[in-house]
């Protein structure tokens, strides 16, 4: 699983609050795609995990919610649209 031992990235220099917006918008996007892929491979419960491990970790660690593209795989896996 992607997230196994994932580790929020770094962005060096400048203003945190950007490093943050940086932080979740690309952890965002690197668990889109393995959540999707799970969906349409028929594995909804191991793709709703994913999305709900990486929804926590958004929220524990940057204090934010999942971008669009995370929440409309989850709204995708909520209506099992392909």
């Amino acid at each position: 699983m992607p997230l196994a031992c994932h580790r929020l990235p770094r962005f060096a220099v400048g203003d945190p609050a950007r490093g943050q917006d940086q932080a979740a918008a690309s952890l965002d996007r690197e668990e889109a795609a393995p959540a999707g892929e799970l969906h349409v491979e028929g594995r909804q419960a191991e793709a709703l995990k994913l999305y709900e491990r990486t929804r926590r970790l958004l929220a524990d660690q940057l204090g934010v919610d999942p971008g669009a593209e995370l929440q409309a795989t989850f709204e995708a896996l909520l209506s099992r649209r392909t």
